[in-house]
């Protein structure tokens, strides 16, 4: 019965009791993923990868075991059905888990002895030979799946077709190269509608990783994922489960809650800004009103292969509190787009205009006056930044602030100014001069010296510690939450981890610079001015003849009618 079953490619019975409602739940999908239907309920939800499957499982649950046995019926059906040899690729996070773990894996699930696998049926590991990468062949129906470790061989991907092919542990596969490996394969299954791609891990550390954001995702719009824990399996006993727990640090611990209950638990050691907690950092426009007055800032980390970061931000100056209103981080931006950025974002959240002029450093000669363009040392451009829609005096001095506008008060002048109140960057000197002679920016450098790489990201971690810094969720921060929530420190702890989609944390790094820069004590607020002519308004007649120098009409009793003197 056994041997019927394995030459008929039905092999459910070799699975635990909690995998195999997956394993339907995979053949319901195999056979209806390629209707008319449901190709149209993909399209309408915006599905992206309508060939594949995911399974995030916890440790111990067999995730591994259950995609090998998925693979080896595949390529005994497709064998039955075409009297073609099955192509088959399993990747893995690590070249040595191929001979450390699934190789041996292979030999415990499929030995003859223990199933009644019949000659030439159970997969069999061969290295490279005749120009063909390691992996497992099936004689008896010809089929091959490759093994690829990704660490190793990432190259290995690429091919000329594709039936099926699964990436395990994917979660903790670089983001970069998950996404670079998916893209790769994709392209294999040209013309074969039946074949698909799994992703199988435990969860990611990082929340943003791609494992996580972009195909759990998609899987979970077309209701190809599961999940299972580690209480999900019902071969293992309730003592068993409790010692597995025990090796990691307990039931609560993060690594616990991460590998054995799937869940986004932060790795403290890891993380840049532990401290960040986006349920209490990250607040609502409505819930936080913007005072009429403040001193803002803008932070900038420069950077072209590893982006430039940019985050607008205000000093709340009575609750105290730093307000991040807008973040940006970009790679391989030029210096004018830079600045065209810098523009925009401080004219629609505070009103500060920006008018180029050129203004003339020495009197122009006739040979300045041939040349097509003016020499460098003859005009220097520079950026006049007024108040949008500020009606001044005539002195210049602007006492009422447009609506919407976010000033501060000059007392020196006795005005109101545009904001920002300063600039601060990375020191860049390149970058800081052309945004200055190019483009009329200042930018001040940030503090740099023995001890400040720490001591700013301390301080920084500080702020969030004691409630000291908010980010507006309005769409426009979203790159500095990203890195927040998902930043992490290298293996060896010496650089912060570049991704594909947080950088390498720059949005991140320009609040840091920006918000040590901070002046906690300036009041920007304008002096409350009186109307002293106001019926409420009580002046004594000493103070208000130096106020109003015009003398003022005394009145003399007389027979009848008063008279003026």
């Amino acid at each position: 019965m056994y041997q019927q079953l394995w030459r008929s490619g039905n092999l459910r019975w070799l699975l635990l009791p909690h995998q195999q409602p997956e394993y339907d739940r995979l053949r319901a999908w195999a056979l209806e993923r390629n209707t008319e239907e449901a190709r149209k309920r993909s399209k309408e939800l915006g599905a992206l990868y309508t060939n594949m499957w995911m399974t995030e499982w916890s440790r111990r649950t067999g995730k591994s075991a259950f995609w090998l046995v998925i693979m080896l019926e595949e390529a005994i059906r497709y064998f039955n059905r075409t009297r073609e040899g099955y192509q088959g690729m399993l990747c893995t996070v690590a070249k040595d888990y191929i001979g450390d773990i699934f190789v041996p894996l292979a030999q415990k699930l499929f030995n003859p002895e223990l199933t009644g696998c019949p000659e030439g049926y159970e997969p069999v590991y061969r290295g490279t030979k005749d120009g063909l990468h390691e992996g497992f062949h099936i004689p008896a129906v010809r089929g091959y799946i490759k093994l690829v470790g990704l660490d190793k061989n990432p190259d290995a991907t690429r091919g000329k077709w594709l039936d099926g092919c699964v990436i395990t542990e994917a979660a903790f596969v670089g983001d970069r190269q998950l996404v670079e490996s998916v893209t790769t394969i994709q392209p294999q299954f040209s013309g074969r509608p039946w074949g698909f791609i799994a992703l199988e891990s435990s969860t990611a550390r990082e929340p943003d990783h791609p494992f996580n954001s972009v195909f759990r995702e998609d899987c979970r719009l077309r209701d190809c994922y599961s999940m299972k824990t580690i209480e999900d399996n019902t071969s293992l006993t309730p003592e068993e489960i409790e010692q597995e727990l025990d090796r990691v640090g307990g039931r609560m611990s993060p690594a616990a809650r991460r590998e054995y209950f799937c869940e986004a638990a932060k790795d403290v050691d890891a993380l840049i800004v532990p401290e960040f907690d986006e349920s209490i950092h990250v607040v609502s426009p409505v819930d936080y009103p913007r005072p009429a007055h403040a001193h803002a800032y803008v932070g900038m980390d420069p950077g072209v292969a590893d982006a430039c970061g940019l985050v607008w931000f205000y000093v709340d100056f009575l609750r105290q509190v730093i307000v991040v209103e807008a973040a940006w981080a970009k790679r391989n931006q030029a210096t004018s787009e830079i600045a065209r950025e810098i523009r925009r974002v401080e004219q629609a959240l505070w009103g500060a205009q920006h008018r180029m002029h050129r203004p003339l450093l020495r009197q122009p000669t006739l040979l300045d006056c041939m040349r097509p363009t003016l020499p460098a040392d003859l005009v220097e451009p520079t950026t006049e930044t007024n108040i949008l829609g500020a009606i001044p005096k005539r002195s210049g001095q602007v006492w009422e602030a447009p609506r919407g506008s976010l000033t501060y008060w000059d007392a020196t002048a006795a005005t109101l100014r545009p904001n920002p109140v300063q600039r601060i960057s990375d020191t860049q000197a390149q970058a800081i001069l052309d945004l200055r002679h190019d483009h009329g920016l200042e930018f001040t450098p940030a503090a740099k010296g023995p001890g400040s790489k720490e001591a700013n990201l301390q301080h920084f971690r500080m702020l969030f510690l004691n409630r000291k810094i908010v980010i507006l969720k309005n769409g426009l921060t979203e790159p500095l939450i990203q890195q927040l929530r998902s930043g992490v420190w290298n293996d060896k702890r010496t650089a912060w981890k570049s991704t594909p989609t947080l950088f390498h944390c720059d949005a991140l790094a320009s609040c840091m610079y920006g918000s040590r820069a901070v002046n906690w004590h300036r009041n920007p607020f304008p002096p409350d001015v009186k109307d002293p002519n106001a019926p409420d308004v009580w002046i004594p007649a000493p103070i208000r003849k130096v106020l109003d120098p015009t003398p003022a009409p005394q009145r003399f009793p007389t027979s009848g009618r008063p008279r003026w003197r």
